[in-house]
């Protein structure tokens, strides 16, 4: 055994020994007592080789993928275009059209230029919309008949353009008029109205008060609203309103009347007991006409019977 051994064992303490045989022995007194109780230690589940049904791919859709890779690559080199290639082409032909446009022929005949897609005399008669010079620094030439205002635009620019370039219905100031001395201008506190004389309003007010009715009655026409069943609308004519207020005190003249009558014989429970008498009568007449039926019927059946 080398010094290096030596020193590796010797560093080991009694104590640790001891602390390794009882985790020994704890995990065979835990396998023991598992084996005893009938259950099975489990061990350390391992992932399956086999592939799920999620996990599966469509039969061919790999190929699929790969000749269209191959279809998309091929149209890319076929449609691609290098873009150093494309802007050197736009610079000549830019270089040609200025050429035609200041009347050189450029390496071409007639023919090639009346058939190209390009008017070159209509761009050179409006070279000025072309230009890349501000519209708004320049200033338009005032005609005679049609000068020029100053005009603020939506963007807030102020312009001096033609007033028949600007928008219909709007106000355009124009040169100061001199202020009137009768004129004033603020908050106004007094106006002037028109106040009717008092005699004429005087007499307006005796005229409707005459025509008014002298006594004011309830108008139930003037409520939409439901009411008892004993409500009765009264006319609106006097005399018609009279005389139908006192039928309803004959009406109730003749209520009280009847009343008295009644409570002076019993009442109204005396009332109802003559009521019941009478049926209580009623029905003991009928009771003894039915059992001397009865009474006849049984000895019609004795007699039969003795004979």
């Amino acid at each position: 055994m080398t010094d290096k051994d030596k020193d590796k064992y010797s560093s080991l303490s009694a104590s640790s020994l001891l602390d390794l045989k009882g985790l020994v022995s704890q995990k065979e007194s835990e396998f023991a007592s598992s084996r005893h109780l009938g259950t099975h230690s489990t061990g350390i589940q391992r992932p399956s080789s086999k592939a799920t049904p999620w996990l599966k791919q469509n039969k061919g859709l790999k190929d699929r993928q790969e000749r269209d890779r191959i279809v998309y690559e091929q149209e890319g080199k076929v449609q691609g275009k290098d873009p150093k290639q494309v802007r050197d082409k736009l610079e000549k032909k830019a270089k040609l059209y200025d050429k035609i446009k200041k009347g050189k022929s450029a390496g071409l005949t007639e023919a090639q230029i009346s058939n190209l897609l390009v008017d070159f005399d209509a761009r050179s008669s409006g070279s000025d919309t072309d230009s890349d010079e501000d519209e708004s620094s320049t200033v338009p030439i005032a005609g005679p008949s049609d000068p020029l205002v100053e005009w603020t635009d939506e963007f807030g620019r102020t312009r001096l353009i033609p007033r028949s370039e600007i928008p219909r219905g709007t106000a355009v100031a124009t040169e100061e008029e001199p202020e009137l001395s009768n004129v004033h201008y603020g908050d106004q506190h007094h106006f002037p109205v028109y106040t009717p004389d008092p005699s004429l309003l005087a007499a307006r007010r005796a005229a409707v008060e005459a025509q008014a009715p002298l006594v004011q009655h309830y108008d139930s026409t003037l409520e939409n609203r439901q009411r008892g069943a004993g409500f009765m609308a009264f006319s609106k004519d006097e005399e018609e309103r009279e005389a139908q207020m006192m039928a309803l005190r004959e009406e109730r003249k003749e209520t009280e009347r009847k009343r008295k009558e009644v409570e002076s014989g019993g009442g109204v429970m005396g009332e109802r007991e003559r009521e019941r008498e009478t049926r209580k009568r009623k029905v003991e007449e009928k009771r003894k006409e039915l059992e001397l039926k009865r009474r006849k019927v049984v000895g019609d059946k004795d007699g039969g019977a003795e004979r």
